[in-house]
């Protein structure tokens, strides 16, 4: 009785945090349309953005999102498958917690990169100028980023300019990158009537949290969908914030569609408002869980996993004149969510969308030679990720769209290892960091790490052994590898990894 008691009282909690919820974002949300309305004029280029009436109470996505694709003509078509650098001052070399790395109980790892450790300081800056880096890798940036002299670097729907002003870098896709602001269509998100007692709460991320919100169709069933606002708690500069949410709105409209085709694998948004936005709900579970709920899958349903994956980064990254204009830049399989496979597949694989951009960066074009410019995270705090590439783990080193192809090869190995992180045999955190600098790759278990970190049986492990000898995941193993070149551009880009996976998996076919 007591735990009844307990369990009505929380689910009045949760409604009462909802109605709170509720009440601060549509506060919030007119807010920032009374200050974007001031500050832009909408015209009719974004009238064709999907919206819904209250009577309608069904939502219906706009299928002409993903014609970005047609921008590479013939070239390429996927098939239809059945198959402020303002840091602390007080900042220093031995700040561990600035990487998330624990500072009890730690041996001194073997290597210790200092680019790695001081991060955004002036004092960082001025150390990184003056080490000789030559004895370690990566050894392209072996001196370290010379700030005094670089190009301003720009993150924002701009272009970018040398010091004395010229333009050295431009957009490379105008259409959507100048774009201050995503449709809007805010009353329609505050005349939904969402049923409160209905609402569950899901998940909190860094940025965002989300809500499992019902609607009731003229059929009188109950819809599910997601609404996705901001954490209350990052609600502080609303330029930043918007221009986070902005991106991640413009890349749903863009590369977006209904999980309804296994050949759709970005997320889509059907309603859109400042902070806040309303997207599908994912009937089953993210790409994390769903692996590590499972002692093991197929290796024809690991494959195809993998291909939606690599689809799904290539159509978020938005490609102009076979060159993306988008990265996504926190690709891990938490990203990734599943849906129930397409109606009409006879297949047993979920469908899989690529999910949250707001972390992302617009690529822009050298206006001398058409070549991709370069741009620069700084001050990046690392929570204990082992998914990015080497130059990530850099302090304001070069990066590009290659750092989603490498982080991709990680989430094959997430595939093809049942579920355990790159370099998950490192007893420390700063010793996998060094291993990735050193381009040291990542070891996929044995019988005894399936054992000891997934407590499998002696017949689980040895199934999943024989299943690395299967010729779709030595295909799988090759492609990774591809992905994990040390080099940026050595790396395939994302186009090209899908080719790859797609031609192995016709060839395979074809053979057996």
């Amino acid at each position: 009785m007591t735990s009844n008691n307990h369990h009505a009282d929380g689910e009045l909690l949760l409604m009462s945090g909802f109605k709170k919820q509720m009440l601060y974002i549509s506060l919030i949300s007119l807010a920032v349309v009374v200050y974007t309305f001031a500050e832009i004029s909408f015209s009719n280029k974004y009238s064709h953005f999907s919206s819904v009436t209250p009577a309608q109470r069904g939502i219906k996505p706009n299928e002409d999102n993903a014609n970005f694709l047609e921008s590479l003509g013939d070239k390429y078509k996927l098939p239809t498958s059945e198959t402020n650098l303002d840091r602390p001052k007080d900042e220093t070399m031995n700040d561990k917690s600035r990487l998330g790395i624990p500072t009890t109980n730690r041996k001194k790892p073997k290597h210790r990169h200092s680019r790695v450790v001081c991060v955004g300081s002036k004092e960082c800056r001025a150390l990184n100028n003056d080490l000789n880096h030559t004895h370690l890798l990566p050894s392209w940036d072996a001196q370290g980023p010379d700030i005094s002299s670089r190009t301003r670097v720009s993150t924002s729907s701009s272009d970018v300019r040398d010091k004395d002003g010229i333009i050295v870098c431009e957009l490379s896709d105008p259409s959507y990158q100048t774009k201050t602001s995503a449709p809007s269509t805010c009353n329609v998100i505050h005349e939904l009537g969402f049923d409160l007692s209905k609402t569950k709460y899901l998940a909190k991320g860094a940025f965002k949290m989300a809500w499992d919100v019902a609607l009731t169709n003229e059929e009188g069933d109950d819809e599910h969908y997601v609404l996705k606002t901001v954490v209350f708690s990052k609600i502080k500069s609303s330029s930043k914030q918007l221009d986070q949410n902005t991106r991640d709105a413009l890349i749903m409209e863009r590369a977006g569609r209904a999980p309804n085709s296994y050949e759709a694998n970005v997320l889509p948004t059907y309603q859109y408002c400042a902070i806040t936005s309303l997207v599908p709900f994912a009937s089953q579970q993210p790409l994390d869980k769903y692996i590590k709920s499972r002692k093991i899958i197929s290796v024809r349903k690991m494959y195809h996993l993998a291909l939606q994956a690599a689809r799904g980064l290539y159509q978020m990254q938005a490609y102009k004149d076979g060159i993306a204009t988008y990265a996504h830049a926190d690709i891990k399989p938490p990203q990734f969510l599943l849906f129930d496979p397409p109606q009409d597949s006879e297949e047993d694989v979920p469908l899989l969308q690529l999910n949250d951009f707001n972390r992302g960066r617009y690529i822009k074009r050298s206006v001398s030679n058409n070549e991709t410019c370069a741009f620069q995270m700084c001050g990046v705090v690392h929570k204990g990720s082992t998914y990015r590439s080497p130059e990530e783990y850099i302090d304001c080193a070069d990066q590009s769209a290659a750092i989603d192809v490498f982080s991709l090869g990680s989430v094959f190995f997430f595939l093809m290892s049942n579920g355990l992180n790159p370099y998950f045999q490192s007893s420390h955190y700063d010793d996998a960091v060094s291993d990735i600098l050193h381009g040291v790759l990542p070891e996929l278990p044995d019988v005894s790490d399936y054992k000891e970190y997934l407590d499998f049986s002696d017949k689980a492990a040895d199934f999943a052994i024989k299943r690395s000898k299967h010729p779709l995941f030595i295909a799988l193993q090759d492609v990774t590898k591809k992905c994990w070149k040390f080099l940026p551009e050595d790396r395939p880009s994302s186009l090209e990894v899908v080719q790859m996976l797609e031609e192995r998996l016709q060839k395979i076919s074809e053979d057996s």
